[in-house]
């Protein structure tokens, strides 16, 4: 009978859930146009930052770069 007082709380809270979050996937993440140009201008610099930071690691290890 205790595990039934367990799962009270995580019932409440998927029904509480279904309440409040839309059922149609696309309402769920929507971003605008004015959003949509800030997260890409957001993103040009976060693409080569991985090359950026392998670059800056090898030469910190003391490998030439290029091998």
């Amino acid at each position: 009978m205790n595990w039934l007082l367990a799962l009270a709380p995580m019932a409440g809270a998927a029904a509480l859930a279904l309440l409040v979050l839309p059922f149609d996937p696309r309402r769920i993440f929507v971003v605008d146009e004015a959003h949509r140009d800030r997260l890409a201008g957001l993103a040009g610099p976060g693409r080569d930052a991985p090359s950026r930071l392998h670059d800056a690691l090898v030469v910190l290890s003391g490998e030439v770069v290029g091998r």
